[in-house]
């Protein structure tokens, strides 16, 4: 709010004047706009710039009328700039310095020259009136009609967690649609709401720009003063039927019937912005034939970014439709994932997962795979037509001498015109099985059946690879692939051929060895800290969006005592966690503790390895390190609040009872019943809590816990745990302090006062009834 403020400010402190025109033109002062000096002709020389008295412009000029006030020794200066103003460059080779005395009913034409290495991007250009004396004092700005021909594309990415949005000029496009690959820091980015500039920044073409601003509905996006962008809100499930730029405010979960309708648009792009629809998974419900999470039809150049679809009997189908692209992250757990019937659609990096088909193609359905994931590790690209991508629960063995690198894909006709071309599987370095490069890629065929294979058929064909290696010359990542229409074709798979000497067992990192101390002229023999962590469980399931205690162990193996311990789970971005401090670990002593992971509710489902470290606090020593394995899978229900508002500092009188206000809402999929607050990790500090409630699904409260503490002096650093009838629903850091009371809070203020409240009516009483 504070930005917005600034810049309106900045706006109002500029003098404004009502009859102030100014235009660009030629030398007969008719209104000109400029085009991109380019002409497809290697032997003519062109500015590659917005550039006057070039091949395709003429010599330009700036006409001013009307200024109502009298200036003299002022700068013109034509820029880029900013909506409000603030942020600006020059695109003139030099400003012009002239005096505007007796302008006030009469016009007068200045010859400018734009630069062929400023003026580079399309534009609405702003004139500034600057004091000669004083550069820092603008005294007119007037954003001009004319333009630098052109158009910029857009991309929005939304950061969901820390609610930052990035936009990206992505591309920039003459007036004759020719791509400008011009690469200077002159675009100026303003995000404009109610007409009012909120945000703005410069930068470089194809930088992602970070603005601490969520899209709220109906902003508009300007480049350099030229209109580029409109973003409309949409809040699942309903209907998309008006072309545009869609950005989803908020995830749908346990939906029961098709969530979203995409019909008779054209160029219309939806930004799932990390938010998920969900579908309730149940017969009756998502899973019933013909329900779709989205469904696209009869439309043309549809984009989905950041898809997230998941629990529906199709995640994504697309019918009567050309130029649809579906862009990552997922469309999981669904019994088919996408379904295409009578279109075309592209599909980049999205992870898909499924009952049945990951792909199922028919009537002329046709879709491009470009680096697609399917179980379990496989990666593929392809062109295909009335097909099905299955992926291969149970692989076919291995011949002799080959070795997979634990990629397989089921590609099926599903009817008899059906093909796919250039089948390419992506992998990275250093290759599963011990393989060194990939050789083959083998179609298979056979029975499957009673859990075996029968009557295997392998026909081997030569793959093209394209490798790529970091600057040391390692391998990273490449692909293979075989440049081959196939129109009878089952399971494929990458084979090698060559393998590599068995990979050494990791050695474990070596305790920290701490540095011997000087003591009376000797050196004192070091004991190291000795802390062995174990946890109570390796592997465990979580569903996104639900919180998940896990046990553990810390053990003083060493002969010293060891002190200021921090268990800490390092969780990937968007999770929660708190770690669990010990003040000091007795010499053989173990420390039973807990520590509480909740999944970001938007994750991808999959696997994950957290590191779950015992760290020394006082010189960041890592002592220990255990890992914990995390299967997210799609959420279906979950006790969960989201904490709007806490403290994660608290300083507390000794031996009180003072009450906390946290503001809660319940944004899981159940009411919550007795919901209390517990603070681990904070005995010394904290003798008890008292408070319970129920919530509401979809309720939010402000709700005061009254905390019972100890003796002054203690810190302690603990864990918020919100609990309920329903599980545990909510963690939160808190680090408390005890002090001792004040004078006052050792009187008991209160009673006093309310005792000479009490005597001081009664005297009132008295001189009364003697009056009478």
């Amino acid at each position: 709010m504070r930005k917005l403020w600034v810049l309106v400010c900045v706006l109002i402190s500029i003098k404004a004047s009502s009859g102030f025109v100014a235009n660009i033109t030629d030398v007969n002062g008719t209104s000109i706009s400029l085009v991109y000096d380019l002409i497809n002709d290697t032997q003519v020389r062109t500015s590659w710039a917005y550039k006057d008295s070039s091949l395709r412009n003429p010599n330009a000029y700036l006409m001013i009328c009307n200024l109502s006030e009298s200036y003299s020794n002022v700068l013109l200066d034509l820029r880029y700039a900013s909506e409000s103003g603030n942020l600006s460059e020059s695109v003139l080779v030099l400003p012009l310095l002239v005096n505007l005395t007796n302008l006030s009913s009469s016009c007068r034409l200045f010859d400018i020259d734009t630069s062929a290495f400023k003026a580079l991007y399309p534009a609405r250009p702003f004139l500034y009136v600057v004091n000669a004396s004083s550069l820092n004092q603008t005294l007119e700005i007037k954003k001009l009609s004319e333009i630098f021909n052109g158009s910029y594309k857009i991309g929005v990415d939304v950061d969901n967690v820390d609610k930052i949005t990035y936009i990206t000029v992505t591309k920039i496009f003459s007036d004759t649609g020719s791509e400008i690959n011009a690469s200077a820091k002159y675009l100026f980015v303003t995000i404009m709401k109610n007409s009012t500039p909120v945000a703005e920044a410069r930068a470089y073409p194809r930088s992602p720009i970070p603005f601490n601003y969520t899209f709220v509905d109906e902003e508009e996006v300007y480049v350099n003063g030229i209109f580029s962008l409109k973003v409309k809100m949409f809040t699942p499930c309903g209907v998309i039927n008006e072309s545009g730029y869609y950005i989803l405010n908020a995830s749908s979960w346990n939906v029961n019937d098709t969530c979203m309708i995409v019909e008779n648009v054209t160029n219309t792009f939806i930004n799932f912005a990390n938010l998920t629809i969900d579908g309730d998974f149940s017969v009756n419900g998502s899973l019933r034939e013909n329900v779709c999470g989205i469904v696209i039809r009869n439309a043309e150049n549809v984009s989905l970014y950041d898809t997230r679809v998941q629990h529906f009997r199709n995640g994504i189908c697309v019918e009567n439709s050309k130029g649809v692209k579906i862009y990552g992250t997922h469309a999981s757990e669904n019994y088919n994932s996408i379904y295409v019937k009578n279109a075309t659609v592209e599909l980049y990096g999205i992870k898909l997962s499924s009952i049945s088909d990951e792909v199922y193609t028919e009537d002329g359905g046709k879709v491009k795979l470009n680096d697609v994931k399917i179980p379990e590790q496989t990666r593929i690209s392809f062109t295909g037509e009335n097909i099905a991508l299955k992926h291969v629960d149970d692989p076919p063995p291995d011949r002799s001498g080959y070795k997979n690198i634990k990629q397989f894909a089921n590609i099926t006709k599903t009817e008899v015109n059906g093909w796919v071309y250039k089948i390419t599987f992506h992998y990275t370095y250093p290759l599963p099985n011990n393989v060194t490069h990939v050789v083959y890629i083998t179609k298979v065929d056979g029975i499957y059946e009673n859990g075996a294979w029968k009557n295997l058929t392998y026909i081997d064909y030569q793959a093209s690879k394209q490798d790529f290696s970091d600057e040391t010359g390692k391998l990273t990542h490449g692909y293979a692939w075989i440049d081959i229409n196939f129109t009878d074709f089952s399971i494929f798979i990458p084979y090698g051929l060559n393998i590599t000497a068995p990979v050494p067992k990791p050695v474990p990192t070596p305790r920290p060895t701490p540095t011997p101390s000087v003591v009376s002229g000797k050196v004192e023999k070091a004991v190291p800290p000795r802390l062995n962590l174990t946890l109570h469980e390796y592997e465990v399931t979580i569903q996104q969006g639900e919180t998940k205690e896990i046990g553990f162990n810390l053990t003083n193996e060493g002969r010293a005592d060891v002190f200021n311990v921090l268990v800490q789970a390092f969780v990937r971005k968007g999770w929660l966690t708190a770690g669990v401090h010990y003040d000091v670990v007795r010499a053989g002593k173990t420390k039973i503790g807990k520590f509480y992971i909740k999944v970001y509710e938007n994750e991808v489902p999959g696997v994950y390895y957290i590191p779950v470290k015992a760290i020394l606090e006082d010189n960041n020593i890592t002592v220990d390190v255990e890992i914990l394995k995390v299967k997210v899978i799609p959420r279906k229900k979950v006790a969960k609040i989201d904490i709007l508002e806490i403290l994660p500092y608290l300083v507390l009188p000794e031996y009180s009872k003072t009450p906390i206000s946290v503001l809660l809402e319940n944004t899981g999929d159940y009411d919550l019943h007795n919901l209390t607050l517990n603070i681990e990790g904070a005995e010394k500090c904290i003798e008890k809590t008292e408070g319970s409630y129920s919530l509401k699904i979809g309720e939010k409260k402000s709700l005061t816990f009254y905390l019972y503490t100890k003796k002054a002096g203690e810190k302690c650093k603990g864990v918020y745990v919100f609990k309920s009838k329903e599980g545990i629903v909510g963690v939160y850091p808190v680090i408390i302090k005890i002090r001792p009371k004040t004078l006052l809070e050792r009187i008991r203020i209160f009673p006093l006062i309310y005792l000479i409240w009490t005597l001081l009516t009664i005297y009132m009483l008295y001189k009364r009834l003697r009056k009478l």
